[in-house]
């Protein structure tokens, strides 16, 4: 079982949810939600996934801002966006987060995994209920323990294609802090504009710590952002806006748990022949608040055999060595 149709029903089908995306692929469907997860991980490891189109011809916008449509968007009487967020160990910072999402004078989906989720008190989830039900409309997964990212992010990005009809979709995690609505809409607005129809993900810069990666060769390197709006190989963090006909074709592979999610993600919609952008402009800058965790969740982020499992099979299905290069004040987009 190989090609396009292969690529797309892999994950969408992995957890046995009819999320089959094509009626001309309805009738294969009950012989494949008969797979277990041993069947889909023979599948998985035997198909070719070959190297991502490289972006080779970068396009770098000064002007991409379109006030009308970030106004229209804004002005929309039902939701633009669904958010697909994943959460782990940090109430403190999900709480604020959420509150902040609930003060716009917007409506938003949210789709929420909350991971170990029995490591919070009774009143906390309450809480975290509470303040969900002021959105638009949200919907709560509780986890049992850390699952990591990729097998939570699969399963909300199929929910977020299948069971609402926005035409855009995010994914953020607890620790993405958006100051203002225009923040959290100008990706959607990008991807609203004609002179931007070959894209179909757009990150925004998360001060201080958001590069973009490129494909060098057999290396994929991290640069220093640079400001305006850029094409990127792979965004490098979880944040990013999608067109929803991008999770027709492709999705997150759910065997990473800690680390190149993300990055993996993007190769799978530049295979598709997307462009991927970049946006580093001060005017929309959402923050990253990624040093406000307990030693638990540190000690889970840090676990060196759990990242090497995700770059092992990061460079078995790309071909890419991972090249990390340090870099002094990541802060500032000053080229490369």
């Amino acid at each position: 079982m190989k090609g396009n149709y292969f690529e797309s029903a892999v994950y969408h089908l992995y957890h046995g949810h009819e999320t089959y995306r094509d009626p001309a692929r309805f009738k294969l469907f009950n012989k494949l939600k008969s797979y277990t997860k041993k069947d889909w991980l023979k599948q998985i490891d035997s198909y070719e996934w070959g190297k991502p189109v490289v972006c080779s011809d970068i396009d770098h916008h000064d002007s991409y801002y379109d006030e009308d449509i970030l106004k229209r968007l804004k002005e929309s009487k039902t939701p633009v966006i669904t958010m697909c967020l994943v959460s782990y160990r940090r109430y403190d910072i999900l709480i604020k987060i959420l509150n902040r999402y609930v003060e716009f004078d917007i409506p938003i989906n949210m789709l929420l995994w909350l991971n170990s989720y029995e490591d919070y008190t009774d009143d906390e989830i309450e809480c975290i209920k509470s303040t969900c039900s002021d959105l638009y409309h949200c919907d709560i997964h509780f986890c049992q323990k850390n699952v990591g990212t990729g097998h939570s992010r699969n399963i909300l990005l199929s929910r977020a294609y299948r069971e609402y009809d926005t035409p855009y979709i995010m994914t953020s995690d607890d620790d993405i802090y958006y100051d203002t609505e225009e923040d959290l809409l100008i990706g959607a607005s990008i991807l609203e504009q004609e002179d931007y129809n070959e894209y179909g993900a757009v990150g925004i810069w998360c001060n201080p710590i958001y590069n973009s990666l490129y494909i060098v060769e057999d290396e994929l390197r991290n640069y220093k952002s640079r400001k305006g709006f850029y094409g990127v190989d792979s965004l490098g963090a979880a944040t990013m806006t999608l067109k929803r006909e991008v999770l027709s074709k492709c999705n997150v592979d759910p065997e990473y748990i800690i680390g190149w999610v993300d990055a993996d993600f993007s190769f799978e919609i530049r295979k598709q022949n997307y462009k991927i952008g970049l946006l580093c402009d001060d005017r929309w800058k959402p923050t990253n608040m990624s040093d406000q965790s307990d030693d638990i969740y540190r000690e889970a982020r840090s676990n060196k055999d759990i990242k090497k499992q995700s770059i092992k099979r990061f460079v078995k299905k790309w071909g890419l060595t991972p090249i990390w290069r340090f870099q002094k004040n990541i802060s500032e987009y000053n080229g490369y």
